[in-house]
């Protein structure tokens, strides 16, 4: 990730530098912001136990949930947005953010963030840096992405000519993407191939273990009755016992390391890249009593540029796409219906959100 994110950086900190010198007023009705939060984390189920007649309670003690956020954003408001709060706070994600075509004629957007958090006793950091040019008949957009606590990352430069038809207007070209390895495959599969052992019905998983450092001993125990009874004990590469019997080693350890040799192997792979064609439609219209916005990114044709370039043959969905609408409409000077959704497929994970609801003023 370091390697790749420094790559990005650096294209985009040139794209930066070059609509600084080239564009008037690059900084004018930008805002520069920071913040720090925190809030009391969300406390576990309480628990007791009784030692020596004594009630002890077992609740363990948690960490505050904070954040810390610096950032630059301008990006040109749609009518029906409401404005924002007095500060910015990092906590703005508009649903329409991820639309291709902004509201401004022509000019640069962008956005630059970073944020270090430390929520649910886990310490993660989201970066996002995206930087869009809009011109009269072309639109550039260059963005990276990366979301600590899911592990996600990609970036993507996406060049189109663009055609307006009044409130609509469609975009056609190219976008060069590139993310970590995705697999449509298990790499422990292989290794089982490589070894020349089927596992077909059943998974000689001591071998693996084997492989991986690990070590196992067959000893004589005793159950808390004093039966005696011979299994394996299992030790790491340092030596520490992991496990008593063959049964709690492949339950509680072998699955472990099987996931972390699986995202290892990925890892060493690298980052793959892929060439695809992209298409847009954005639609946008507005007044004050009723506005409808849709927009559409898709990724029809793709060429993998990489050993092992995400596959899209074998993929449930054969392409990738972006789609969101808002829609509003005042049916009265005191009530009103809304709806706002957005629907995301990459790389064959789907992610959506949508909400609908009504306004009714009373005064």
């Amino acid at each position: 990730m370091i390697y790749f994110a420094r790559w990005f950086k650096q294209l985009f900190y040139g794209l930066l530098l070059m609509g600084t010198v080239v564009g008037q007023d690059f900084f004018k009705f930008s805002t520069i912001y920071g913040a720090y939060s925190f809030s009391s984390p969300i406390t576990k189920q309480q628990q007791f136990q009784v030692t020596g007649g004594q009630l002890q309670e077992l609740q363990e003690e948690l960490d505050d949930h904070t954040i810390m956020t610096f950032g630059i954003r301008k990006l040109a408001r749609f009518g029906y947005e409401n404005k924002p709060e007095v500060w910015y706070t990092g906590k703005e994600a508009p649903i329409n953010e991820s639309a291709a075509i902004g509201n401004i004629v022509t000019g640069w957007e962008y956005v630059v963030e970073y944020s270090d958090h430390k929520e649910f006793e886990e310490d993660f950091t989201n970066q996002e840096y995206m930087l869009r040019y809009l011109g009269k008949h072309f639109l550039i957009k260059a963005n990276y992405d990366y979301r600590g606590y899911e592990d996600l990352e990609f970036a993507g430069l996406d060049m189109r000519y663009k055609k307006n038809l009044g409130n609509l207007a469609l975009s056609l070209g190219v976008a060069g993407r590139s993310h970590p390895t995705y697999l449509d495959f298990l790499p422990i599969d292989l290794w089982w191939a490589e070894q020349g052992i089927d596992t077909t019905d059943s998974t000689p998983f001591w071998e693996f273990a084997y492989f991986y450092g690990y070590t196992d001993e067959f000893v004589e125990q005793f159950t808390q009755y004093g039966y005696s009874y011979f299994d394996f004990k299992w030790y790491n590469a340092e030596g520490e016992l992991v496990a008593n019997t063959d049964d709690q080693f492949y339950k509680q350890v072998y699955g472990e390391i099987v996931r972390e040799y699986n995202e290892e192997w990925a890892k060493d792979k690298g980052y793959q890249n892929e060439l695809s064609m992209s298409v847009g439609a954005d639609y946008y219209k507005y007044t004050p009593d009723n506005w409808f916005h849709f927009w559409a990114t898709a990724y029809p044709i793709t060429k993998g540029m990489s050993d092992y370039s995400f596959n899209y043959d074998v993929a449930e969905n054969g392409m990738d796409y972006d789609l969101g609408l808002v829609y509003g409409w005042k049916i009265t000077k005191k009530f009103g219906v809304f709806v706002e959704a957005r629907y995301l497929n990459m790389y064959d994970i789907q992610s959506y959100e949508a909400k609908t609801g009504l306004n009714w003023l009373i005064y």
